[in-house]
């Protein structure tokens, strides 16, 4: 018996839910004989429980939820709650940050099936399964509202007995869904629309809209932008930079000519780190200019989104239920041999390249992390090693002798320390791994010191030192191994 769980999304500031209580019935058309709704899954989408309920939904707790033959989401789940994925399920839901990558041993174990709906393929007879395009379309249309509240002026053209207002320009970086759909909606409240992209082939689609189509011909956009960007009053980026090198848009010295009062929407990707300017959810004021940054606008609008993307779901559950009511997946279809990531706990071989390529990066990330934690406690630990030496030289009538030495290794600990944790994480390279290894040098200092003193407790912390550097040691090197594979590989 086919059933299907609804969960409630637990990502942060994340008001959206996978399913609206109306299409409940239409899961029911296609074949599925249960529909199970985590409790208060659509409050913040405007939809309650008895919504659900009313359109013949089974309410259920965040555990029991699990225990349906598929589960669909927005976000993918936390760590805690796969465990808790029957065996043998299916898991379908967006992953903007690739967490899937660094679970797929659990997913494996549980031999779950994985689709992720980021790889759907941007063709025509596949529009209608296209969550990315649905959230792209809200976000920009949301974009616009967001900058004209704050322009907090008239936007279009106004005549009043004392005088009148001309419309405002507005410029649109990228002609894409979302920006294809801020322009859109500038242009029927009546803004002077201007649109920029690289490719020239959306020109006609711009025009169609009613906008201002930029061509530059040669000049790269920083440039124009450099001379031209005075003119205009909100402006709307909607290009994602893959590269730092390429965030030429916001240079201080386009800033400086920004008209005053003007807003700036950013489209930003966190996993990225695009530009100085760039803070998550804030917006920046710069010269009396507002930087709104936000990733995804959508999410500002969830009953919205929430209903087209429930529409999406339901075609694509649709697309995967065969006339029998089973679930038929061909691994030759374009749209199965995309976004299906694991079948029944086995790759896809079609994404195994990716899987592999993303993975290694994702342990090398893991065990930073680890590396870290272990990395605090060390020093915690040394810090009071130290607090306990200090106290025990207060008492002993040899102080003086060591005083010096124990100041002259506190002041390079920590001056080491503060140097080292200044240094941005990019700029960890292999070199600066492998010679964090070689400067540990200082093991040599630690025999010295044991062979020009021989007493019991001078031999004891020279040894302690001596293991802790030898950590320092092992480490950089492991670290510059795993590093130079992640570059070969």
């Amino acid at each position: 018996m086919l059933s299907i769980g609804i969960i409630k999304e637990r990502k942060k500031n994340e008001n959206r839910v996978s399913l609206v209580p109306k299409d409940i019935l239409n899961l029911f058309k296609i074949g599925f004989k249960k529909v199970n709704v985590e409790k208060s899954a659509g409050l913040l989408s405007g939809y309650s429980d008895n919504n659900y309920i009313k359109y013949g939904s089974i309410i259920k707790n965040k555990n029991d939820i699990w225990n349906s033959s598929i589960i669909i989401s927005i976000n993918f789940p936390k760590l805690k709650y796969l465990f808790l994925l029957k065996k043998k399920s299916i898991l379908i839901c967006l992953d903007n940050n690739l967490n899937y990558i660094s679970n797929l041993d659990i997913l494996k174990k549980k031999k779950i099936t994985l689709i992720i709906l980021n790889y759907t393929p941007r063709i025509s007879r596949l529009q209608t399964m296209d969550v990315l395009s649905s959230i792209s379309y809200v976000s920009g249309y949301r974009s616009v509202i967001e900058s004209i509240y704050e322009y907090k002026n008239f936007i279009n053209n106004q005549v009043f007995i004392s005088g009148s207002i001309n419309p405002i320009n507005v410029l649109v970086i990228g002609a894409g869904i979302f920006g294809l759909s801020a322009a859109s909606l500038c242009k029927n409240i009546g803004t002077n629309i201007y649109v920029y992209d690289i490719n020239k082939n959306v020109k006609d689609e711009v025009i169609s809209l009613g906008a201002k189509f930029i061509d530059i011909g040669s000049n790269i956009l920083s440039d124009y932008l450099f001379k031209k960007i005075n003119k205009f009053d909100i402006i709307i980026n909607s290009i994602i930079f893959k590269n730092k090198n390429l965030s030429l848009v916001w240079k201080k010295k386009i800033l400086n000519n920004i008209k005053y009062g003007s807003v700036i929407v950013n489209l930003i990707n966190f996993n990225i780190n695009n530009d100085m300017f760039y803070k998550e959810k804030k917006i920046l004021k710069i010269n009396n200019i507002k930087i709104i940054n936000c990733n995804d606008f959508s999410n500002l609008m969830p009953r919205s989104i929430s209903k087209l993307y429930s529409n999406n779901m339901v075609n694509i559950l649709s697309y995967i239920v065969d006339k029998e009511k089973n679930i038929y997946l061909n691994l030759k279809d374009i749209f199965l041999k995309n976004v299906l990531i694991l079948y029944n706990g086995i790759e896809n071989k079609k994404k195994k390249i990716l899987i592999k390529k993303k993975i290694k990066v994702c342990i090398y990330k893991n065990n930073f992390y680890y590396l870290n934690l272990i990395y605090n406690f060390v020093n915690i630990f040394i810090f009071f090693l130290f607090y306990f030496i200090l106290l025990y030289f207060l008492y002993q009538s040899y102080f003086l002798i060591y005083l010096n030495n124990l100041f002259i290794f506190l002041f390079s600990y920590f001056l080491g320390y503060t140097s080292i944790n200044k240094i941005k994480d990019f700029l960890h390279t292999p070199l600066m791994s492998l010679t964090n290894s070689i400067s540990s040098i200082v093991i040599i200092g630690c025999l010295l010191q044991i062979n020009e003193n021989n007493s019991l407790l001078n031999v004891f912390f020279s040894l302690v030192t001596l293991g802790l550097v030898n950590i320092n040691i092992f480490s950089g090197f492991l670290i510059t191994k795993r590093m130079l594979k992640i570059f070969f590989n």
